[in-house]
C-alpha cells in the first residue's frame, strides 16, 4: 500500500522539514539540481551568493562552461556515479570557490520522474 509516490511525499516532507529547521546561523543550505550530463538545472540564492554568479548565468550550463579553470580543477570531473547513485549519499568535499578554499557536506540524492526513472541528482 502506498508505493513510490507515498514514499516519495514521506521524504519530501522529511526534507523540508528538515531544511526548515536547521540552524541557519550555523549552516547556509546551498541547494544543486544537476541532469545527468552534469549541467545545473535548479540553484538557490544561497548558491548564486555563494559562487558569485546568477541563476540565469549558471542554469543548463556545466561548472567547466561557469568558473574558472582554478575553480574548476578544486571541482573535479563531477562523478558520474555520483549524479547516476540509485541512492543518497553523503561525503565531504572542498571547492576553491572565489578564491577561498571552503568546505561542503554534500547530501546527494536522485531525483526520479513520476515512472520513478531517475532524471537528475539533488545536492
Amino acid at each position: 500500500m502506498g508505493g513510490r509516490s507515498a514514499e516519495r511525499e514521506v521524504s519530501l516532507v522529511t526534507g523540508k522539514a528538515i531544511f526548515d529547521n536547521l540552524d541557519r546561523k550555523k549552516y547556509a543550505p546551498v541547494l544543486v539540481e544537476m541532469a545527468r550530463d552534469g549541467k545545473f538545472l535548479l540553484v538557490n540564492s544561497e548558491f548564486e551568493k555563494t559562487v558569485g554568479f546568477k541563476r540565469d548565468q549558471i542554469l543548463n550550463r556545466t561548472p567547466e562552461e561557469i568558473f574558472p579553470p582554478d575553480t574548476v580543477k578544486s571541482i573535479g570531473k563531477i562523478d558520474v556515479d555520483e549524479l547516476k547513485s540509485e541512492t543518497p549519499i553523503v561525503f565531504e568535499r572542498q571547492y576553491l570557490i572565489q578564491g577561498k578554499m571552503q568546505t561542503f557536506v554534500v547530501n546527494r540524492f536522485p531525483l526520479r520522474d513520476v515512472e520513478g526513472n531517475i532524471y537528475a541528482s539533488c545536492a
